[in-house]
């Protein structure tokens, strides 16, 4: 959940409990798995191997 939306409704509904769905859970830690996946894959050095090389 963005810090945005948790300030938007602790303002407006103060009283309110705030809860989160399941899918936008699991979609938010995809997301930031796949930023870290890409980020790891752009900072390791490239190394292509043949089948022939071995």
């Amino acid at each position: 959940m963005s810090a945005t939306y948790r300030a938007a409704i602790r303002t407006g509904l103060p009283d309110a409990i705030v809860v989160v769905d399941h899918f936008h859970v699991v979609q938010l830690a995809n997301k930031m798995l796949s930023a870290l996946r890409r980020r790891t894959t752009a900072e390791s050095p490239r190394v292509r191997w043949r089948l022939d090389s071995m």
